[in-house]
């Protein structure tokens, strides 16, 4: 696992610019929209790659299908936000809302790996995962 944990930095820009730009969304909301979308789609691209390449390195090591599928989620959401701009806005939250929800489920289940392999360190993992998973639904709810 700790190969998995060096690449900690990458996840968390990813969070700290969807930070920022989501204060800018509320700030020009209108203006705003496309450019959200194109962001997300690229940084689920460079997540996506970040996850795969992290897989790759350690799957001798352990058994980390969650970075495998994460990372092949994340490839797909990112390209089919930047392949289809027109129906990114008019999609966009519950596409977003849906992908929010399969990263929660894998965040479960990258915490439940965590802890069968002894790192107590897991709960941040399951209570981001509950988290995520909420917050994706009540994103495709709304929507």
């Amino acid at each position: 696992m700790k190969k998995v944990t060096k690449n900690w930095w990458a996840i968390s820009l990813k969070g700290i610019m969807l930070c920022i730009l989501s204060l800018l969304v509320l700030y020009e909301p209108e203006e705003m929209v496309p450019a959200f979308g194109v962001y997300i789609g690229w940084a689920s691209i460079g997540l996506g790659v970040v996850y795969l390449t992290t897989f790759y390195k350690t799957f001798r090591s352990t058994s980390n299908w969650w970075m495998l599928v994460n990372g092949l989620l994340d490839l797909l959401f990112g390209l089919f936000l930047l392949v289809n701009p027109s129906l990114t806005t008019m999609v966009l939250p519950a596409f977003t809302g849906m992908w929010v929800i399969f990263t929660g489920i894998l965040t479960i289940g990258e915490a439940f790996q965590q802890n069968t392999e002894g790192n107590d360190a897991c709960w941040p993992g399951y209570i981001i995962g509950i988290f995520s998973i909420y917050t994706g639904f009540m994103m495709t709810l709304i929507w």
